[in-house]
This record gives C-alpha cells, sequence and structure tokens, in this order.
C-alpha cells in the first residue's frame, strides 16, 4: 500500500492537521509492512514546502515501524507465482 495522504490537506494544512493524519496513516497501516508513505498521487503546485515538511517530521517522530500484523509478522510469505508480465496480460 502507498500513499493515502489527502493531497488537499497538503495543499491546504494546517501544518498540525499533516502531522497528524501522517502519524494515523503510518500506525495503522505499517504494523502490516509493505507500507509506503506519500501523498495520494501527487503535490498540487505552489504546496508550501512547511507542509511537506510536517509529513517527513511525523516519519522521522514515528520511526521505525514494528511489523506486528499480518503475513510478514508471522514469517509467511505471500508469493502469486505468476510472473508480473504474465498477471498483466491476462
Amino acid at each position: 500500500l502507498l500513499g493515502n495522504l489527502d493531497p488537499v490537506l497538503i495543499y491546504n494544512g494546517p501544518v498540525k492537521e499533516i502531522h497528524n493524519q501522517t502519524l494515523e496513516r503510518i500506525s495503522t497501516f505499517a504494523k502490516y509492512g509493505g507500507y509506503c508513505l506519500c501523498d495520494g498521487y501527487n503535490v498540487p503546485p505552489g504546496t508550501p514546502l512547511h507542509h511537506i515538511q510536517a509529513i517527513v517530521a511525523a516519519a522521522e517522530e514515528y520511526g521505525k515501524p514494528e511489523i506486528t500484523a499480518g503475513p510478514i509478522a508471522t514469517g509467511q510469505r505471500v508469493v502469486d507465482p505468476t510472473p508480473p508480465l504474465e498477471r498483466a496480460f491476462h
């Protein structure tokens, strides 16, 4: 899973809400492993730099997540045996 940070929130702020939403997303999804923190597909032109810095600050505050749920936490591997290109064209 990647993203899930609202680009409108990133653009409009406020910084405290950006920070809080970032922490909430990390704490909700990171425990399963494989979560990539990013915006919801694009950062609108003109977004204040300090709004982006609020995301980075929240990620640094949270630190490295401990994977506590899902197949990665239990040592299971979920592998699709079909090669990626074959899946894409069938």
